[in-house]
């Protein structure tokens, strides 16, 4: 059987559509990595007899490598994972110990690796998990690149501190660790994890465990990774193999911040003085929260102005939301901007330009308004300073300009730490010490806030993507539940393709795999599959997604328990910034007429479709259209109707 687009990409209820493009440009792509050449979800109609699979990805001897991960997604069959270091056949299964805990062979299985997908063979039969006539599948192909993923071999030596290097060119986010010689588990390093902070096992439902006996408490580093003693990574003789992505924090000097225990801890230092009406100036910071103070308000950054108490503007957390206040004579401006959740990373700017006041969480304008407000500033506050009004959480970079307005517009947040630009009056939070500072005068600490390496910032050495090679395209986080049907919006900086989701923190919680492909539906069921099961699909509403990342839709504990700890591990569509520039529109556009039978597909168009318009022309008949994100909800384009 031959396999093309048309046949292994539909769009959800409508054969023959399926997605994902960017944007068009005559510039070659030669020199240049793109999230097209390093990752593709492809899925299939088994044969049950020797087939090729042709997705476009080069996995020949004369590429890079790297790793092909197959379920079945109409049968209770294995995951199975086959990669070109390991070498044809060679098969491990994320979702049992035995038969392939440890390593095994496939006869039939996949017995070649070509440059542009892989072929399977056909030895008495074809295998189920694979190519079992009819049955549907699904493959993910991740490709060995710097900045994205390096399949690692080795052999044990029992020792302690036993270091193994690696050529992924960035720190790690994720390292997936499994044992060939023996029915050993899937052991799986996190970031967020840290340095001994423990383990999760892919093919389990167990939460997080507290161990430094299998990855050290020495943190990964962008040529090398640390194991322990422990047999399941470093038993003496024992032959393994490690999974390394990339997407590890940065290790910056100034990728730091202060912890604040909400219990007096705040930072004071003396303010740049008087402000026009109209002086452009900019306060921001990038905060984590540990407590989102509902039902109350807590002061993030704040400026005292004066000796009048009325007078003062802050950016703070008020009811459970972002808030800014800007209170005195020349006016008074309250600013909402969305729901403060805890256990992530967000970023704050209040902006004057002009005599217009703008608020913007995570580089989107929440609010703005015109007026005056002439104050002169005696003190910036961080983190509190008022009463009871001190956070619980984190602060990062928190940087005070006064004469410039450094966003005019919606923008997407540095990914680097803050330098100190032309009148930065204060730079701080960004150092080893609490009090440390790149910009200011004499920071003062009260309470006992503590200096801490948390922040936000990935390791600039996975930025290798896109035109100027200046973009990621991996993300290791967490989140926390709020166990609410109320979204929980978790910000990547960009929409993923695709998601590996796992409560750390619950031991009766499948892992959850989605992707676009499939169908990552606005406001409907997502296609699941859980690596720790041999299970069929599921239909699970979890999550939606959105530009910047993506939102819980369930207070199920399996995506959104109140108060839990999630992981994630996402990989970015082919938007504009790194997605392979088209050479000619037909690779992006494409007109068809219907082939009028129940074959499918009924429209050909080469390419995966993110979007399609259709409508019969010799009878009276509605325009309709179906995209990648509304699945088969069609809306009419030629009525109001919803």
């Amino acid at each position: 059987m031959t396999n093309s687009y048309k046949k292994e990409y539909p769009l959800a209820g409508f054969p023959g559509f399926g997605g994902g493009v960017g944007a068009l440009s005559a510039k070659s792509a030669a020199s240049k990595k793109y999230v097209d050449d390093v990752f593709k979800t492809y899925l299939y109609t088994g044969a049950g007899e020797t087939q090729t699979i042709t997705n476009g990805m080069d996995l020949s001897a004369s590429g890079d490598g790297g790793m092909v991960w197959i379920k079945d997604r109409s049968g209770s069959n294995n995951h199975n994972i086959f990669d070109t270091v390991r070498g044809v056949n060679k098969v491990l299964s994320t979702n049992v110990v035995s038969p392939y805990g440890a390593e095994g062979t496939m006869g039939g299985g996949l017995q070649q690796f070509n440059s542009d997908g892989w072929q399977f063979g056909y030895e008495g039969g074809a295998f189920p998990t694979l190519n079992a006539s009819g049955n549907e599948y699904s493959s993910w192909t991740f490709m060995k690149k710097e900045g994205f993923l390096d399949i690692v071999t080795y052999t044990g030596d029992g020792q302690n501190n036993r270091t193994l290097a690696h050529s992924l060119g960035s720190i790690p986010g994720v390292i997936i660790i499994k044992g060939r010689s023996f029915d050993g588990e899937w052991n799986v390093w996190h970031r967020d994890f840290g340095a001994g902070g423990g383990y999760i096992q892919l093919n389990k439902t167990d939460s997080k465990t507290s161990d430094t006996n299998l990855f050290s408490s020495t943190a990964p580093t962008s040529t090398q990774i640390t194991f322990g003693t422990d047999a399941e990574t470093n038993g003496s003789g024992k032959t393994y193999v490690a999974y390394i992505f990339a997407g590890g924090a940065s290790t910056a000097a100034t990728a730091r911040s202060v912890d604040f225990d909400g219990s007096g801890d705040y930072l004071t230092v003396a303010g740049p003085g008087a402000l026009g009406t109209s002086t452009d100036f900019t306060m921001e910071c990038w905060v984590y929260l540990d407590d989102n103070a509902s039902g109350t308000h807590k002061r993030i950054f704040s400026v005292n102005e004066g000796s009048n108490a009325a007078e003062y503007t802050m950016m703070r957390i008020y009811n459970g939301q972002w808030n800014v206040y800007i209170g005195g004579s020349g006016g008074n401006w309250n600013f909402q901007g969305g729901n403060a959740e805890v256990g992530q990373w967000y970023h704050l700017a209040l902006v004057r330009n002009g005599t217009t006041n703008a608020f913007y969480v995570n580089g989107v304008l929440q609010s703005s308004a015109t007026g005056s407000h002439s104050v002169t500033i005696t003190t910036l506050v961080i983190a509190g300073g008022y009463g009871t009004e001190n956070i619980n959480g984190k602060v990062s970079n928190a940087r005070f300009v006064n004469g410039t307005a450094v966003y005019t517009s919606s923008f997407r947040p540095p990914t680097e730490p803050l330098t100190s630009i032309t009148n930065t009056t204060l730079l701080c939070c960004n150092d080893s010490s609490t009090t440390g500072k790149t910009t200011g005068g004499t920071i003062t600490a009260n309470g006992d806030p503590t200096a801490s390496t948390d922040s936000p910032f990935d390791d600039p050495g996975g930025f290798k993507f896109g035109e100027d090679g200046d973009q990621n395209i991996v993300k290791m986080g967490k989140y926390t539940g709020n166990g609410s049907s109320t979204a929980v919006d978790i910000n990547i900086g960009w929409e993923p393709q695709w998601l590996l989701i796992k409560s750390s923190d619950l031991s009766s919680e499948n892992w959850f795999m989605v992707d676009s492909m499939r169908g990552i539906v606005t406001g409907l069921p997502e296609l699941t599959l859980s690596p720790n099961t041999d299970t069929s699909e599921a239909s699970i509403n979890a999550i939606d997604l959105t530009p910047t990342g993506f939102k819980t839709q369930t207070a199920d504990d399996k995506f959104n328990g109140d108060g839990h700890e999630y992981i994630y591990m996402a990989i970015r569509r082919p938007d504009g910034a790194v997605s392979k520039p088209p050479e000619a529109g037909t690779e992006v556009f494409a007109m068809d007429t219907s082939n009028s039978s129940a074959t499918i597909p009924s429209y050909d168009s080469g390419f995966p479709v993110d979007f399609g318009v259709w409508r019969r022309p010799a009878n009276t008949f509605d325009w309709k259209n179906a995209s990648r994100l509304t699945g088969n909800q069609i809306i009419k384009l030629n009525s109001s109707g919803a």
